[in-house]
């Protein structure tokens, strides 16, 4: 196997592996406002290795600008796209199971607000 030179970065990873016992992964099924569900996301960002907001918006595929995610991530509003929120967590490296549970919080925030839920906000997971 040839020696790997000092400095060179072996990989790229979506999101590091944490090996202790509790997982620290920001969960937004718990959240139950918005502002809940936006400290979430930034914590989301930071949980899965602090990418720049324009590496965000490369790793997306360009879905939204790099001043879009800086705006949303110091937000406390709801996005009203569920578009955004799908991007930043994409671009900022999470799995498929990270974005539909960004997505179920999500719409049962938006929806909560547009009263179009017939039952009250409860968490998901205790």
């Amino acid at each position: 196997m040839a020696a790997v030179p000092p400095g060179a970065f072996l990989a790229t990873v979506s999101a590091f592996i944490d090996s202790g016992p509790l997982d620290p992964r920001p969960d937004p099924l718990m959240a139950l406002t918005d502002q809940e569900f936006m400290e979430c996301l930034a914590q989301f960002r930071i949980y899965a290795g602090n990418r720049s907001t324009r590496q965000i918006s490369e790793y997306c595929g360009g879905m939204i600008s790099s001043s879009t995610v800086g705006n949303v991530l110091r937000s406390d509003t709801l996005p009203d796209r569920l578009e955004v929120v799908d991007a930043i967590v994409l671009g900022s490296g999470g799995s498929d199971d990270d974005r539909a549970d960004f997505a179920h919080a999500w719409r049962r925030l938006y929806m909560s607000q547009l009263g179009r839920t017939r039952t009250d906000i409860t968490r998901i997971r205790d």
